[in-house]
């Protein structure tokens, strides 16, 4: 997908700007293993995307927003449910390989 619908954001900087890592070690827990996570990590069930637009009573979602996107692999399950989606990562590796896994 290389159009504008669908956006990585990496807020690392302003993680670290505000001191958000020191304060929450999940950040540097995932730190290092992007490569490896889709590895280990099932795929969300594009039930899920589907069971969500039906309690909205939608058809097709109009922005989807991920919020710690990971890898992307979870974003997958709204390709073609929704106009657009846009991930939010705070660990650099994992929204390089989000980009990878949309792009």
């Amino acid at each position: 997908m290389t159009d504008d619908r669908w956006q990585i954001a990496y807020l690392g900087y302003l993680v670290s700007a505000i001191g958000y890592s020191k304060m929450n070690p999940s950040v540097e827990r995932f730190t290092g293993f992007a490569q490896v996570y889709d590895q280990v990590r099932p795929s969300p069930p594009e039930a899920i995307a589907d069971l969500l637009l039906q309690f909205a009573k939608l058809e097709t979602a109009q922005r989807v927003v991920d919020l710690g996107c990971g890898s992307g692999l979870s974003m997958m399950m709204w390709v073609g449910r929704t106009r657009s989606i846009t991930g939010v990562e705070t660990v650099l590796g994992y929204a390089a390989r989000s980009r990878k896994t949309l792009f």
